[in-house]
């Protein structure tokens, strides 16, 4: 026999015993290391929440993990980020993982897997917030207002959409090149016609200032637990993709907490559609790209009024068990 090498392998103790398949190593090392030390179930949630709190949630790097066998302990050094490309297709916490970046979804169910690694499985525990009806998005903070131009294209719809955006494309979002020239995709928006609505930098997300903000939906983890300084459980939802929670006065209900999500980071509601656009009204831009100033064929348009109720009753929650 001739040694070959020293070798190492983490061993990670759980809260309980793991009740999903998604067995991953991120996963166990967030969880079993944040939690380590937790007297309760309640603590484990809240120090596995933790990690997400300051919007800076790392995996390993296979890379690393290839060079380092020999090496006594590896370290996560790879950001996960929330929609570092706006057309992101990572849908859950698998995806999340392999490329670095996701949507909503994919952060909700990397809490959630996490957690079911340390044995914790709540019924009833992901909730998708969207319109009811679904013809509607919403624009997450920050987008500001200006005058409203929905009226040069069609004066009915301008009465409940008075606001008009004009994206530059089906996709509507730019590419730009990286430092070594690549192009990258889906950077951010690509507006023809913005000046009535504009996005600021606002809510940031994990490893992310400024992120997409316009959705069909946004999607949460709703748990009850007992929160420091509180003497009895309450449900909270969690909101990984930004690292916020969002608790109500109300325990037994989902109100306040839609309330708080409206008024807070709802900046506005649009929908979109096809209309034609006379160019002339709009200082002789060629949307069609014709070469021409004229009336166009019916052109995608996005129609927006803003958030004025934020009271939460505009938002639908539909709750299942993931």
């Amino acid at each position: 026999w001739n040694v070959f090498a020293t070798t190492f392998n983490d061993v990670y103790l759980t809260w309980d015993t793991p009740v999903s398949p998604r067995r991953y190593w991120t996963l166990f090392d967030i969880g079993s290391g944040q939690a380590e030390g937790s007297s309760s179930k309640n603590d484990v949630i809240l120090k596995i929440w933790n990690e997400f709190t300051d919007r800076i949630v790392q995996s390993f790097d296979i890379t690393n993990v290839i060079n380092a066998l020999d090496k006594p302990q590896l370290t996560r050094t790879r950001n996960l980020s929330y929609y570092r490309f706006y057309t992101t297709l990572s849908l859950n916490s698998q995806s999340l993982l392999r490329f670095a970046d996701g949507q909503c979804g994919s952060w909700a169910m990397l809490f959630l897997d996490i957690l079911k690694l340390q044995g914790i499985d709540e019924p009833q525990e992901y909730v998708i917030v969207r319109r009811p009806g679904g013809q509607e998005r919403f624009l997450v903070a920050t987008w500001t207002f200006a005058a409203g131009s929905t009226a040069k294209v069609d004066p009915v719809l301008a009465q409940q959409y008075p606001f008009l955006i004009v994206p530059a494309n089906p996709e509507r979002y730019r590419e730009e090149r990286n430092a070594n020239g690549a192009l990258e995709r889906h950077k951010g928006y690509d507006f023809l016609w913005d000046k009535d609505v504009k996005d600021q930098p606002g809510v940031p997300g994990q490893s992310q200032d400024n992120p997409r903000s316009d959705f069909a939906n946004h999607q949460f983890v709703r748990l009850r637990v007992t929160l420091p300084g509180q003497n009895a459980p309450e449900f909270v939802w969690f909101d990984p993709s930004y690292g916020t929670m969002y608790r109500g006065a109300n325990p037994n209900s989902e109100a306040d907490e839609l309330a708080i999500v409206d008024n807070m980071y709802v900046s506005g509601y649009y929908k979109i559609t096809a209309k034609p656009i006379d160019e002339s009204k709009f200082n002789n831009i060629d949307f069609d790209g014709d070469n021409r100033i004229n009336v166009t064929e019916p052109t995608p348009i996005w129609v927006v009024r803003k958030n004025d109720l934020q009271d939460g009753l505009e938002l639908m929650p539909i709750v299942f068990d993931y």
